[in-house]
């Protein structure tokens, strides 16, 4: 989870948006960062926060991220837990990630979906929101192998 996508290589240098493996990490921590937040934070805290793991530790990861913040004053915002979000469930490709591959002209079997990384998997959701302009999909669809 400590990966830019090729669609985010644009970021690679000043990580001015927040990458999806962040992103990631934050809905498994429970925290709602804003861009002005992560922007507010020195490159080299936001490329810890890229590469460090949440796994077996999310605590020492969030630690990271409010010590970044801290001297700016700012709070983390709390999301609760999703116990079973979307993007984990191998076995069901959800909704909206199907209508998005059908407004694109994309082919997303079962068994690939399921045969994605989670990070993946999160990043076709992501991109597939209601609300999100999604112009990214088209290029994660065709990174992904879709």
């Amino acid at each position: 989870m400590d990966t830019l996508f090729g669609f985010e290589e644009s970021l690679a240098k000043s990580l001015g948006c927040i990458p999806m493996a962040v992103r990631l990490k934050l809905d498994l921590v429970g925290i709602k960062l804003s861009l002005s937040q992560w922007t507010s934070l020195p490159v080299d805290t936001r490329r810890t926060l890229l590469e460090a793991p949440v796994g077996t530790d999310p605590a020492a990861w969030e630690r990271l991220l409010a010590d970044g913040l801290h001297d700016r004053a700012e709070e983390l915002r709390r999301l609760p837990l999703d116990a079973s979000p979307e993007w984990a469930d191998a076995g069901v490709v959800p909704s909206q990630v199907s209508e998005q591959c059908k407004a694109h002209g994309v082919d997303l079997p079962l068994a690939k979906w399921a045969s994605m990384p989670d990070l993946a998997r999160f990043a076709l959701c992501k991109l597939s929101r209601s609300g999100h302009e999604n112009k990214n999909f088209p290029a994660a669809a065709k990174e992904f192998g879709l």
